[in-house]
Parts: structure tokens; C-alpha cells; sequence
């Protein structure tokens, strides 16, 4: 039987209404509603990466849930198929082909060129960590490929887990993450190549948290629970943040990162859902969101061979619009490597259906343990209240702080090869006539795909900086929204040992822009996505600010840049 797809017509594909707010260089499907990504890997026989992302076929709301497809030599040029490549075509995942992971061998472990697709098979929906939980719900299931990707056969003992260890207590069980661990092989005292498998949810009154499993590497089809991973507790609120950790885990992903001075941490991903922001966790006027999370901290086997990863530090990994993250080791530049779902954000559902789309990928981003050594401290606040940093002290009154790193690929810059680029620096800001207020000349653009990295040295008296993006030739900022995300980021105070100098580190900006999608990088710690539906593009422009707390006749800060005007995929 041949289901008829809800795709675009010709005419509608070249509309403005199509095309208006459309990414050009980030990954989405030819149309209709996307979601998480999954199954992010290199298949090292076919030099190729691999994205599969939740995807709607038949229409522009979450729905009908299936696999697309898309493969790349670099992760930033994308050839997407047109066709799902997993659908809800059996009776155990009848209500959807949901999130989850790829492997890239047999089922019997062989690299030979063949792949295997873990995924949450579902039965019956719908499934919310507020409503009851029906178990067998959702169920685990795999599908392999000999063809490198393009066509799947389901494995005929589907489903191969029924469901979530069955003592009643679970919220949800879903989102299957398989890869090796080598920081959980070195605690459990199993060998460096064991598999092992997460599978994502919650403790009914209790905790969220992923379920850890052993996978026999010889026997992809035998999984072996060992144990809830994480036992935070329920609103969990790490130190100084104004969000907790909520009530369910999604699309949870593990990895080992080594630190500048090759010692290794572990670090979890998760999509948080019941985060509570603002005021207390008790708190009714504060708002109830989904976010995407991280935290780290060192791993703990009990006698019984339970192992769970104990708090130390971790936070938001994005400040805005990104959910859903799903990671791989990238062989080719050895780094462990991210995507995640950006959604049509505050984009009515009427303007969304009529667009015939809905969703896109984020840039590819890295991860990497990051390190600042030698702080001695932050205007903006005490260390020890910082939640997404690990503290050590060191002789001589500094510190040693460890973090998430994140930062865009570098194979990014190839989106730069046919762009015009203009510098700019501190020599360009010229003050207004307050003396207080200081802006750089305004930058024209020529596209909806650019690129902006910049540092900014902020002085004593600097109180704000910031962009200005105008879309309009009338450039006025009286009644935009300035601020459509934000988020605090400290930055630290260094000491030079030789010297015993201070210095506060510059503000690094790296940004990208592409038709509505925005992604904001501070110091490849810090990162919001966001998205900007601009009714009329008349002009495209771009202007730094500062101001002082006081008037002066030198600028409150130094800054170096650069624009790439013309990215492209």
C-alpha cells in the first residue's frame, strides 16, 4: 500500500510562504514536521555521516512519527531523502518510530558495513510523565541495514525489551543511546570494548533519570539492566541557577572527556522536562519548560554492581529554543560531536501550517571538557555558588574550574568559502552624545546567512554590550524584543602567575544566522539558540553597542570582529 505524503506542491515549494523563514544551510526535512535527531554516526566503510530525525511525512504536526534520513562527507553539506526510511508499520510500534541510536555494526558485532537502529517501538499514546503509565507502552526495538543506510529491515524478535524494569514505578522509558563508555568500563572493571546502552525516563515521586544497561557486544539483541544512572531527586536546582532539573529525562546521551591536562571526566546530556525557572520549585508563577541539561560528576558502583554518577556540577547546555540532543564520537576529528532540535518557536500554528514545514536541526556542535586555570574570581558573583563549574583550589588563593565546553564544528567554515567579509574593531565605535551610549557603524548585509565572531575586552566602566540584527531600514530598536532569550555568563578573572597580574578574560560572540535560526556561542560555554521571524526584510544590518555606567571619551570596551556575509550549504 502506497500512503499518499503531504508534501508541497511545485509552485508551493518556490512560495514565499515556503520559503520566507526556511534555513538554508542547517539540516531539515523536504517538508512537513521534524523533530529530535537520531541515530547521529560515521560509517567508517562508506566515509559517510549518517542523521536520522524524527519526522511527520504525512502532514505538519507532531504525529504519524517516522524516520528521515539525510547523509553527508563533512556534516555540513546534507543530501536529505525525500522518503522515511523506518515507519509505524507493525503492530508494537503502531503509535510511532520514536527516538533512538545507531550502531555501526551487525547485530552480531561485526564491522562489516552493515548498521543497526535501536529505537523506542510504541503501542499506545499518549505517553506524558503526568498521565499514568500504561507499561509495554513503549518497547525497544532494532532494524538493520546492508545497503549503508538507505533501506532497514526490523528485526523479527521485535520488541526486544517489553519494557522498563517492571516494578511499577517508571514515568516514561524511552530514547535509546548505545555507544562505549570507556570512564563506566573502568568502574565496572569490564573491558574497554563493552557496549552500553541508556534508555531515558523517571521515578514516579522520586527522580528523573536514564536507565544504564550492558550490551553484549557479540549479541546486540541481549541487554542486561544494571541500574538506574541518576538519582538527583525530583526539581533538583543546582547551586546559583534560577531553573532546576525537572521531573522526566529524554534522549540521554554519555561520554568520557578528557581535560586540557588529559585527565578524564563523565559527563551526561539530557532533555529535561518539568524544568521549573524562576522564583522556587514550589513556586506557581514560575514557568514550567521543557530544557536541554547537562551535568557531570564522578562515577559509584555499590556491592551490588549498581552504578549511578554522582552530582558535581552541570547546568543548561542551551539557554533557548534547542532540545532534544543527540551525540556520537566523530572518528575523523576525534571529538565527541552534538545536534539537537530547534523548533518554530512563538510561530503561530496558523503561519506554521501554512508554511507546510515545521523544525530543523541545529549545527553540528563540539564537546569538550573545558578547563580555566588560575581564576581568582568573577564579577558576577562568588565561585562557590556557581553550579556549572567545578571548583578546585589551588596554592596561591586561585582556582581551577572545569565545565561543558561547546563550540561549532570547525568544519563550519566551509560555509565561508563564497561569503564577502568584513572586519571591524574598536577604532569604529563612535560615541552618541550622552557620551554613555557607543555604537559601532551600522554593517549592511546582502543575506539571511551570515556569520559574526567577535571579542570583546569589557573595561571597568562597561555596564552592557550587545548586537542589534535590523531587518528594516527604519532602525529603531523603540518596541523589538531585545532580549528573546537570555542567560547569565560569567566571566573570570585570571592571574597571571610569572607576573601576579589580573585580567579579566574577553567575551568571545560567535553567531550564526540563517533566514530565522539564530545560535549564539560566549565562550564556547555558553549557548542560545533562538529563532526571529522578521515580517519584512527590507534591509538587513548589523550594529554593536555598549555603554558605560559613566560618561567618558574612551569606549567601555575593546572589540576585534569579523562578519561573513553569504554562508552557504
Amino acid at each position: 500500500m502506497t500512503v499518499p505524503r503531504a508534501q508541497p506542491s511545485a509552485d508551493e515549494a518556490k512560495s514565499d510562504t515556503f520559503s520566507r523563514w526556511r534555513p538554508k544551510y542547517h539540516l531539515l526535512a523536504v517538508h512537513g514536521w521534524m523533530n529530535d535527531p537520531c541515530g547521529l554516526n560515521y560509517d567508517a566503510h562508506r566515509r559517510q555521516y549518517h542523521a536520522f530525525f524524527q519526522w511527520n511525512p504525512l502532514g505538519n504536526d507532531w504525529g504519524n512519527m517516522s524516520w528521515g534520513h539525510a547523509v553527508s562527507d563533512d556534516m555540513v553539506y546534507w543530501k536529505v531523502f525525500d522518503h522515511p526510511v523506518l515507519e509505524p508499520d507493525r503492530a508494537y510500534d503502531r503509535e510511532g518510530v520514536f527516538t533512538g541510536g545507531l550502531f555501526p555494526t551487525d547485530l552480531d558485532g561485526e564491522a562489516n558495513g552493515n548498521l543497526t537502529i535501536i529505537y523506542t517501538s510504541t503501542s499506545k499514546t499518549p505517553i506524558h510523565y503526568t498521565l499514568p503509565y500504561s507499561y509495554g507502552c513503549e518497547t525497544l526495538s532494532l532494524a538493520t541495514s546492508d545497503d549503508g543506510g538507505f533501506s532497514w529491515n526490523k528485526f523479527e524478535g521485535n520488541p526486544i525489551l517489553p519494557g522498563p524494569p517492571s516494578d511499577g514505578s517508571a514515568i516514561s522509558w524511552r530514547d535509546p543511546y548505545v555507544a562505549r563508555w570507556p570512564g563506566m568500563s573502568r568502574a565496572l572493571g569490564l573491558p574497554p570494548h563493552q557496549v552500553y546502552g541508556l534508555i531515558s525516563g523517571g521515578i514516579r515521586h522520586k527522580t528523573p533519570t536514564t536507565w544504564l544497561y550492558a550490551v553484549n557486544f557479540g549479541d546486540l539483541t541481549d541487554w542486561r539492566c544494571i541500574g538506574p544512572l541518576i538519582n538527583i531527586g525530583r526539581s533538583f536546582r543546582p547551586s546559583g541557577a534560577d531553573f532546576d532539573m525537572g521531573i522526566n529525562f529524554e534522549c540521554s546521551n554519555f561520554m568520557s572527556l578528557e581535560d586540557p591536562d588529559g585527565c578524564s571526566r563523565e559527563f551526561l546530556i539530557m532533555s529535561c522536562e518539568g524544568v521549573r525557572t524562576g522564583g522556587t520549585t514550589t513556586d506557581a508563577s514560575s514557568a514550567c519548560i521543557k530544557t536541554q541539561g547537562w551535568m557531570s560528576g564522578p562515577l559509584r558502583i555499590d556491592n551490588a554492581g549498581s552504578a549511578e554518577m554522582q552530582w558535581e556540577c552541570g547546568g543548561r547546555l542551551d539557554f533557548g529554543t534547542f532540545y532534544a540532543a543527540n551525540s556520537f564520537w566523530d572518528p575523523k576529528i576525534r571529538q565527541q560531536v552534538m545536534m539537537g532540535w530547534i523548533p518554530e518557536e512563538s510561530l503561530p500554528d496558523a503561519a506554521r501550517h501554512q508554511q507546510k514545514w515545521s523544525g530543523c536541526l541545529s549545527l553540528p556542535r563540539v564537546l569538550t571538557c573545558s578547563s580555566l586555570a588560575n581564576v581568582t574570581g568573577s564579577r558576577h558573583g562568588d565561585l562557590s555558588n556557581m553550579g556549572a563549574f567545578a571548583v578546585t583550589p589551588n596554592h596561591g588563593g586561585t582556582f581551577t574550574l572545569h565545565t561543558l565546553g561547546v563550540s561549532p564544528h570547525p568544519n563550519l567554515e566551509r560555509l565561508r568559502m563564497r561569503a564577502c567579509q568584513t572586519r571591524f574593531g574598536t577604532a569604529d565605535l563612535t560615541a552618541l552624545k550622552d557620551l554613555r551610549h557607543w555604537v559601532s557603524p551600522i554593517t549592511s548585509l546582502r543575506s539571511q546567512q551570515w556569520e559574526l565572531k567577535c571579542t570583546l575586552a569589557l573595561k571597568g566602566n562597561c555596564k552592557i554590550a550587545g548586537l542589534n540584527i535590523f531587518h528594516s531600514s527604519i532602525r529603531s530598536v523603540n518596541g523589538a524584543n531585545v532580549a528573546p532569550d537570555s542567560t547569565r555568563h560569567p566571566l573570570f578573572v585570571l592571574k597571571d602567575i610569572a607576573t601576579g597580574t589580573e585580567m579579566e578574560e574577553e567575551l568571545q560572540m560567535h553567531i550564526f544566522y540563517d533566514q530565522s535560526v539564530l545560535e549564539i556561542f560566549f565562550n564556547e560555554r555558553t549557548v542560545v539558540t533562538s529563532r526571529l521571524y522578521p515580517i519584512s526584510i527590507e534591509d538587513i544590518s548589523l550594529q554593536l553597542f555598549a555603554e558605560g555606567m559613566e560618561e567618558a571619551d574612551i569606549a567601555p570596551l575593546d572589540v576585534q570582529g569579523v562578519i561573513w556575509d553569504g554562508l552557504e550549504a
